[in-house]
């Protein structure tokens, strides 16, 4: 069986090797676990415990970022009104109709009012991740370069439908909403082909040495969006 993500064909077995061999299991036990306290963050504000799990995570905040983020507490932007869903919802819906749902457009302004204090897309998506992870994948450097021109093409055909695109295309970069719909893509494709379910039992079938026991198990308790985002990076 293999794992399709940006383009890119993976064989399970490889992926969960890496999985459980090498990806940082700080990363997974204090970001993603919360180090047993788990569970998504407060939607309702920045807390220095999200800021910690970034930081565990390689988000590289400046002292001004940090605090400029907490200060975001107060913006009303931060309620989602219970609009955001899991990213691989409606999967026979059509790109164009998916990058216009309410979802979708509260979920863009979540991200730019992260965005907005002079984080980049890798830690606005650390951040809003910990709070929705049903539909916020990390698009940090290396996913972003694993869609690669992909995204760039894609963001181009659907210029008629992302209402900044002209001011992101000034700057050469791609809207957030493409890289989230390519995600979902793959998402979907994967789930559908079963490859996750198969990476999830690989993952807890593969061989480790005594101190990776307790990651292989963590493994097992993120979500299918984070468990493929962690292979998207891992390629």
């Amino acid at each position: 069986m293999q794992l399709t993500i940006g383009g890119h064909s993976v064989p399970v077995s490889e992926a969960a090797d890496k999985l459980v061999r090498e990806y940082p299991t700080a990363t997974v036990r204090y970001y993603d676990l919360g180090d047993g306290r788990g569970g998504p963050s407060p939607t309702d504000q920045v807390t220095a415990d999200d800021l910690g799990r970034m930081m565990v995570f390689a988000a590289r905040l400046k002292a001004n970022r940090a605090a400029e983020l907490l200060d975001t507490s107060i913006d009303v932007t931060w309620s989602d009104d219970g609009v955001l869903g899991d990213l691989e919802a409606d999967p026979d819906l059509p790109d164009k109709e998916w990058l216009t749902t309410e979802c979708v457009e509260a979920a863009h302004q979540l991200f730019l009012s992260v965005n907005g204090v002079g984080t980049s897309y890798a830690q606005s998506s650390k951040l809003l991740h910990l709070k929705w992870p049903g539909f916020f994948p990390i698009a940090d450097r290396r996913v972003r370069k694993l869609y690669g021109s992909h995204a760039t093409s894609l963001h181009n055909d659907h210029l008629d439908v992302l209402h900044r695109a002209r001011h992101l295309k000034r700057w050469g970069r791609v809207d957030i909403r493409i890289y989230w719909l390519l995600f979902r893509r793959d998402l979907i494709a994967n789930q559908l082909s079963e490859a996750l379910d198969d990476l999830r039992v690989a993952v807890a079938k593969a061989p480790v040495l005594l101190n990776r026991a307790e990651h292989r198990d963590n493994l097992a308790k993120v979500n299918d969006l984070r468990l493929l985002d962690m292979v998207a990076w891992s390629l």
